[in-house]
């Protein structure tokens, strides 16, 4: 597995929780199999999708529509 050099300490420890699955629920039951995804979205694409809310007519907010 390669090493991710760009972690904080702090996101270096969860990181190692995720793999080790040490992650508890609020009530001590283990959190097992925890996967977080993440999704490169271009700063550009965002700008462009942020200006068109209230003005597309087929944009509707989730669960409005």
């Amino acid at each position: 597995m390669s090493t991710l050099t760009r972690l904080s300490a702090a996101e270096r420890l969860l990181y190692d929780d995720l793999r080790q699955d040490r992650l508890q629920h609020s009530d001590g039951a283990p959190a097992r199999r925890v996967r977080l995804e993440q999704e490169h979205v271009r700063f550009g694409w965002l700008q462009a999708a942020l200006a068109t809310i209230g003005t597309s007519p087929s944009y509707s907010p989730a669960g409005l529509g």
